[in-house]
């Protein structure tokens, strides 16, 4: 039997940790969506929603660990995923 070729994730991010100073913007953030995956990020004002879209769209580098999308991450890939290029 042939097993099934998986597409890599649309985004990914494993252990993400952001601080400002000594405030926590994320906090050890892992999760993962596939290709054609509705997410969303819900929740109050002031936990951290915009820092991990920042991180994710490279706009802000983490603290520790990685994040991507597509088979490149944000912190390794440095304007990879803005430009498409990778």
């Amino acid at each position: 039997m042939v097993a099934a070729r998986r597409e890599p994730s649309a985004v990914v991010a494993e252990r993400l940790v952001k601080r400002y100073d000594a405030t926590v913007a994320l906090g050890d953030v892992s999760f993962e969506v596939q290709q054609g995956e509705l997410f969303g990020f819900i929740g109050p004002d002031g936990r951290g929603k915009r820092t991990l879209i920042r991180i994710l769209a490279q706009l802000r580098l983490p603290a520790s660990r990685s994040a991507g999308g597509a088979g490149r991450d944000v912190v390794r890939g440095s304007g990879a995923l803005r430009t498409g290029v990778g």
